[in-house]
């Protein structure tokens, strides 16, 4: 029997998932930051300000808009903090375009992760962990709360920090039964060399709100710094990957060891032999100039 990560129909859809503008903290316009996008090719964003919604369509016939916003719950007088990106649709009566949504009070770092996740599916959100080393969080102090994606890859904070990459959080949590998924993003607030590092790409029938989110719920995507996973599926007890050209394929599973393979010559395909009593495999594609795209997990048990 054939496991898929992405489904046979539809089309990849290039975006980003987490965007700051002058809304909030960032230095651009909403105009100024729909142009850079449109002009790296991108298909949609989601305009994610600080605690403010973005839920209009104005330019949605010149990049599409998925809605959402950011929101936090900070420890007082210290820099730990819980930070969500809260994606929704159009048709969700319980946010407006421009509401202003109040952080959750800390009351302690599970707690108030918790608290800030049951907040924001009370209206109906789909919720991203954001950059937990920048947020000087250990995994173990989210993973209760509700949300369906972490980010593996932050762009901003591997630009300004080198703190970019956050796999070994990603495996915690699906090594303890958290079924999540891996997104990579901008975060960009309008500085130089801000946009472009991570984004994901979905696959869904058509560029809509609905589409997007019904994806994103369901894993059919990836997240990428720059390589193309054109198809990752597990067959016959393997696992197999074709993706663009690739000077190391990592195969990460869980309880038993995965494998990785490093090329002379780039390759667009590999495969593996998996332990029948494999949980979760996913799959790191890597380019000749080291840039990695991040597969979901495909769950077998």
């Amino acid at each position: 029997m054939r496991i898929s990560a992405f489904s046979d129909r539809g089309h990849f859809y290039k975006g980003n998932l987490h965007t700051h503008t002058g809304r909030s903290d960032g230095k651009l316009p909403v105009r100024d930051v729909i142009d850079i996008y449109k002009k790296l090719g991108y298909d949609f964003i989601s305009i994610t300000d600080h605690n403010r919604v973005f839920k209009s369509d104005e330019f949605n016939e010149e990049l599409y808009i998925l809605p959402g916003l950011e929101i936090h719950s900070m420890k007082p007088s210290v820099h730990k903090t819980h930070h969500m990106v809260a994606l929704t649709t159009y048709e969700n009566k319980l946010v407006e375009h421009d509401q202003l949504i109040d952080n959750v009070p800390w009351t302690g770092s599970e707690e108030s992760a918790v608290k800030l996740s049951a907040k924001m599916k009370q209206k109906d959100m789909y919720l991203v962990y954001c950059h937990p080393v920048w947020s000087r969080m250990d995994p173990i102090e989210y993973i209760d709360a509700d949300f369906e994606a972490l980010e593996v890859y932050n762009g901003i904070c591997e630009y300004k920090y080198n703190q970019g990459n956050q796999e070994l959080h990603w495996d915690y949590l699906l090594r303890r039964g958290k079924k999540v998924f891996g997104v990579a993003a901008d975060d960009c607030h309008g500085g130089q060399n801000h946009n472009g590092r991570g984004f994901v790409m979905v696959k869904c029938d058509e560029l809509s709100d609905e589409a997007l989110l019904e994806s994103l719920r369901s894993g059919n995507f990836y997240a990428s710094r720059g390589p193309l996973i054109h198809d990752f599926y597990v067959e016959d007890g393997k696992v197999f990957v074709n993706c663009s050209e690739s000077k190391r394929i990592t195969f990460i599973s869980y309880e038993f060891l995965g494998g990785s393979f490093e090329f002379e010559k780039p390759v667009c395909e590999c495969s593996m032999r998996i332990h029948p009593e494999t949980t979760y495999v996913r799959v790191e594609v890597e380019d000749a100039g080291g840039l990695k795209a991040w597969s979901n997990p495909i769950f077998l048990k």
